[in-house]
């Protein structure tokens, strides 16, 4: 098993497949396909910063996980942190502890300060909390959002951070763009 990080140029298309695969079949896309999705991507521009991580065996991803910066706005100022989406672990792998292997790696970024601090949503706090993340309970909106900018950009009920000792502070918080 090979536990690597990618930024999304340096990935072949059977890479890019394989981590489609992954993601769809954890949250199946009703929009497009996989051979669709998978075409998307290989013809976006590169964004600096974008990373992946995916834990490989025999050349298939069985654990995923996407990080990129993202500028919010907080009562303390702006703030550049480290997004975190997409974290997956093949149904048939789960329990044997490839998520927290992968999540640790991914939180080296914030360790060894690339990234002050990690913003994200899940549906499973706990296993975050063991990781040494929090919940935060701030006000989230999204000031780019020309229908409803003080709707909520999130769809998970926990929103986190890692490192849970961060100073984060109170108040209103500006995603500055859609929920990940």
């Amino acid at each position: 098993m090979i536990l690597s990080e990618h930024a999304d140029e340096t990935l072949t298309e059977r890479q890019v497949r394989s981590i489609v695969g992954l993601i769809q079949s954890v949250w199946p896309s009703k929009d497009k396909t996989i051979p669709e999705t998978v075409a998307e991507w290989l013809n976006r521009s590169p964004v600096a910063g974008r990373m992946r991580f995916v834990l490989w065996e025999n050349d298939e991803a069985i654990a995923h996980a996407h990080t990129f910066g993202r500028e919010i706005f907080t009562t303390k100022g702006s703030l550049k942190q480290m997004a975190l989406s997409a974290v997956c672990v093949a149904e048939h792998r789960r329990g044997e502890g490839l998520g927290a292997r992968l999540m640790r790696k991914v939180f080296e970024c914030v360790d060894e300060g690339v990234w002050p601090v990690s913003l994200f949503q899940t549906p499973v706090p706990g296993f975050y909390k063991n990781l040494g993340g929090r919940i935060v309970d701030n006000e989230f909106v999204n000031s780019r959002n020309t229908e409803d900018p003080k709707a909520n950009p999130w769809w998970e009920a926990e929103v986190m951070i890692y490192p849970a000792d961060f100073a984060w502070p109170e108040g209103r918080i500006d995603m500055n763009g859609t929920g990940y």
